[in-house]
């Protein structure tokens, strides 16, 4: 894929589901709003299984969003729905600066055989 095929709008932007834009443009807000945002963040997840690619990228929105909150979630449905990118998301989360996401992502390796062995050992 050349850079301009990359960054088209064409390409996965356009296919990505309207709640995942909106979570990824939420930054603070009341609590019922985000969890509101979280809850079609999530579902759209649900919806895209079907579409690996484009389901690692919308999980990224949320792996890497700035509320612990939403990456706590985002790690949850990645570890749920994807468990080719888990062990990486599982990587990601217990280097997070924020606790509430990195005890999870050991609580997701300790009961995850899969993820150890796809990689956990080496992200710890």
């Amino acid at each position: 894929m050349t850079v301009t095929e990359q960054f088209s709008p064409e390409t996965s932007t356009a296919r990505t589901p309207h709640e995942v834009l909106r979570i990824a443009g939420w930054t603070e807000g009341p609590a019922a709003e985000r969890d509101a945002l979280l809850g079609g963040y999530l579902g759209a997840l649900e919806r895209l299984t079907g579409d690996p690619e484009l389901l690692g990228e919308c999980l990224a929105v949320g792996l890497l969003h700035d509320a612990p909150e939403i990456r706590r979630q985002a790690l949850a449905a990645c570890v749920r729905l994807c468990p080719d990118l888990a062990a990486e998301a599982v990587g990601w989360a217990l280097a997070d600066p924020d606790e509430t996401v990195r005890t999870p992502a050991l609580a997701s390796l300790a009961r995850t055989p899969a993820l150890r062995s796809a990689g956990g050992p080496s992200a710890l």
